[in-house]
């Protein structure tokens, strides 16, 4: 029940997800570099709790998105800025690829994985306009619907 000090992350950042990895790992995304939100963090990161060490991998870029990990072991990013629909990012390669676009552009929502393996993203908002709506992701198919 108290804190330890670990190994220093390779960028600060804010604005940014924590996803853990089945394998232990932890896959931290986007952000801004610098307190005036003014610089996008380009490299993505990984850290290694047996070793207390962080290292980059591919680089994702976004700010005010989602992400969720997938019963296959993928991690879905979903929204955000700059505009990017979705992406997956893949463990065994330490890649980002792209997947289906989504039905509505979005930042500031949430992302649930249900119990059939799709995710719901529900909520956010465009520009300062609420969204009062919802979609699926069906990872099988790659595929978003309202």
């Amino acid at each position: 029940d108290t804190w330890i000090t670990t190994g220093s992350m390779n960028h600060q950042r804010s604005h940014h997800t924590a996803t853990l990895l089945k394998n232990g790992k932890v896959l931290v995304t986007g952000g801004y570099y610098d307190i005036s939100c003014n610089i996008f963090v380009r490299n993505d990161e990984l850290y290694n709790p047996s070793t207390g060490t962080w290292r980059n991998t591919d680089k994702m870029s976004n700010i005010y998105h989602t992400t969720i990990l997938l019963s296959n072991g993928k991690v879905l990013m979903a929204g955000g800025l700059p505009a990017v629909s979705s992406q997956l990012y893949d463990p065994l390669t330490g890649t980002w690829n792209k997947t289906g676009p989504m039905s509505d552009w979005r930042q500031g929502h949430s992302a649930s994985l249900l119990k059939n393996g799709s995710v719901l993203v529900a909520g956010g908002h465009q520009n300062n306009w609420r969204l009062f709506n919802a979609e699926l992701y069906d990872p099988s198919t790659g595929t978003w619907k309202s």
